[in-house]
């Protein structure tokens, strides 16, 4: 009986998975076969746990393309309804009924944008078009549309890349010459490319940092402003590679995705606002083989500092019908990737996370991924390391370097354990708090953080105040008179005694 009962334990254990890589990526629609394989979905962002929009093409039927619309699923991607079409905001002008939509901006499942241009090909009153800028917004989940021209037009321009600071403050880009910005939430829109390098073709990706700082990659360039759009300058990157993709979170961290070189694709860290930057390596994926040979990198996003998801495709087979997704994530901030586990038809475009434990991927053949992970990982707390200042002299912690694996965000609490005297910080729920003490010797300093549904255990800093350089607390330091006095006085006992 203890021999069957054994027996049926080892069976149960080897039948458990023997890595904890299990995916949480799973497939809601896609076309794994048929004439027309083309369909794709070419931009997602998630607007709640179970809900996204895209644009792109989707195929109706074996035959039945219906050409860059823009599509709504409030339950995973089980139903993707269409959400926008030309007709709803061409009233009749130009007689224009073909709109190329390229990108898009959601502050919620019912308020935002998308950008594109007007068709670049004859429109139904047979006269022949040229691309121009197109905005349409709604704020009704798309039960109406509003169309918001662009003033002075500008004929043959796209709008390709967008980014929002906050609700009021917006840029998009498209070429190099075609870059503007909004002040009140995209009802209007200024151009600010006057100064703008030309980068050439279209930009890929914006990314508005603060007031003052914008990223633009196009052309496989990157471009910046700190001051708001006034003027632009190009970032040099020592021949690095391609910019395909650019994201920071603040003003000194940020990434890009590269290609070129010797890596194939790669990404390029920084932690100085640009000075420097890191490179980022992609792995060897099981199946499909190396970056750059064998499969490409189109999107990524940064949750966090630490954590990020990218998304890309190999190269197909030979009739290039069939291209396989690849997925990987980072949890030391984009140095390293690893691959998941997941394994599936149709080649990603695009990637849009809600929340750490939930977003979607979007791909050529219509392939949608649902990314719903149960579980969650207790967050680590980083005190840093121990600091050195002088009585009175106020120090800054940093706590920059928590992190949650699933990329939550974090909270923060700080508390002094130990010292000789009590301390009061200006915020101790910042990650970079401020404190000062009137008291010389060692203050230990502890650091938990919170993701919302986990609390982290505490991690310890110390911070050591000296005293003041002169004052009576400082034993090591004399006066000149002193000094002098000794030196006499040892002078006098060697002569008396030598």
């Amino acid at each position: 009986m203890k021999k069957s009962i054994f027996i049926v334990i080892c069976l149960l254990v080897f039948a458990l998975p023997l890595s904890s890589g299990a995916t949480y990526w799973s497939k809601m629609a896609g076309r794994e076969s048929g004439l027309f394989p083309d369909g794709s979905y070419t931009d997602v962002q998630a607007v709640s746990d179970y809900g996204f929009i895209a644009v792109g093409t989707k195929l109706e039927g074996l035959t039945d393309i219906n050409m860059n619309q823009a599509w709504i699923s409030l339950d995973t991607g089980e139903t993707i309804e269409p959400f926008f079409s030309p007709g709803e905001v061409a009233q009749g002008l130009f007689c224009q009924s073909l709109i190329l939509i390229n990108t898009l901006y959601f502050f919620n499942e019912n308020n935002g944008f998308l950008f594109g241009s007007w068709g670049n090909s004859y429109d139904n009153c047979g006269v022949l078009t040229v691309p121009t800028n197109y905005i349409a917004s709604t704020f009704s989940q798309g039960g109406a549309w509003d169309a918001i021209y662009l003033q002075p037009v500008l004929q043959n321009t796209e709008l390709t890349a967008v980014d929002f600071l906050d609700d009021l403050n917006g840029v998009i880009a498209g070429e190099s010459d075609n870059i503007w910005m909004t002040q009140n939430g995209g009802g209007s829109w200024d151009f600010v490319a006057a100064d703008a390098p030309d980068y050439g073709g279209y930009a890929s990706a914006v990314s508005y940092v603060s007031s003052s700082q914008i990223y633009i990659a196009g052309g496989g360039l990157l471009i910046k402003t700190n001051n708001g759009g006034l003027s632009w300058e190009t970032v040099d990157m020592e021949d690095a590679g391609s910019v395909r993709e650019v994201q920071f979170l603040d003003s000194d961290h940020g990434w890009l995705l590269v290609s070129g070189g010797d890596e194939g694709i790669k990404t390029l860290v920084t932690s100085d606002g640009g000075d420097t930057w890191e490179t980022g390596e992609f792995p060897l994926v099981p199946g499909v083989g190396d970056p750059g040979d064998d499969y490409t990198v189109h999107d990524f996003t940064m949750l966090s500092r630490h954590v990020g998801w990218a998304v890309g495709s190999d190269y197909g087979n030979l009739t290039g019908t069939s291209y396989q997704s690849v997925i990987f994530k980072t949890v030391d901030g984009g140095l390293t990737w690893e691959a998941d586990d997941y394994f599936g038809a149709g080649g990603l475009y695009a990637v849009s996370m809600y929340n750490g434990r939930n977003g979607f991927a979007v791909g050529e053949a219509n392939t949608v991924l649902h990314f719903a992970n149960p579980n969650n990982a207790t967050p680590i707390a980083e005190a840093g390391d121990a600091v050195f200042a002088t009585v009175d002299q106020t120090v800054t912690l940093d706590g920059g370097e928590s992190f949650d694996e699933d990329g939550d965000a974090l909270t923060y609490q700080w508390a002094l354990i130990d010292g000789p005297e009590a301390v009061a910080f200006d915020d101790a729920t910042l990650e970079t708090p401020s404190f000062s003490a009137s008291t010389a010797g060692e203050y230990v300093i502890s650091l938990q953080v919170f993701d919302g549904a986990a609390l982290s255990d505490a991690d310890q800093v110390q911070v050591i105040f000296d005293p003041v350089p002169g004052s009576d607390d400082d034993d090591d330091d004399t006066d000149e008179i002193d000094q002098a006095d000794d030196d006499d006085e040892d002078d006098d006992d060697g002569s008396c005694c030598g």
